[in-house]
């Protein structure tokens, strides 16, 4: 799971800024309420470069957005964010979106990942042809 970079995204941006999603309305799978829900995320190859455009829930208590980094396999990714050790009551959705370049794999896998370390199950998507 270790990164081996960051990656500079194009966009990080908070969705409904001040809209804090109630937890109610965001539901994990298996009703594992201490796990960071999986990244809903799509997929492009265009150009020698995977294009990500990805949407992730995280506690509204953290204001500060999450990075990405990739792990040496160049086809799992994480969201690394630092969050507070409570299950949290709101969640802030962050869009983000970011190419990121190699050559090209059928399928990634991006995974929530609040540093402290507790890991979502992950999202895999296929990556599809721009």
């Amino acid at each position: 799971m270790k990164s081996t970079l960051k990656l500079k995204p194009i966009i990080v941006t908070p969705i409904a800024i001040g809209q804090n999603i109630p937890a109610s309305l965001v539901k994990a799978p298996v009703n594992d309420f201490s796990r960071p829900i999986a990244p809903l995320i799509t997929a492009e190859y265009i150009k020698d470069a995977v294009n990500f455009r990805i949407v992730v829930f995280i506690d509204s208590n953290n204001t500060k957005a999450p990075t990405l980094g990739v792990a040496s396999n160049n086809t799992d990714f994480y969201l690394q964010y630092d969050s507070r050790e409570e299950v949290p009551k709101s969640y802030t959705a962050w869009y983000i979106d970011v190419f990121y370049t190699c050559k090209y794999v059928d399928k990634v896998t991006v995974y929530n990942n609040d540093i402290d370390p507790v890991t979502s199950r992950g999202t895999e998507t296929t990556v599809q042809q721009g």
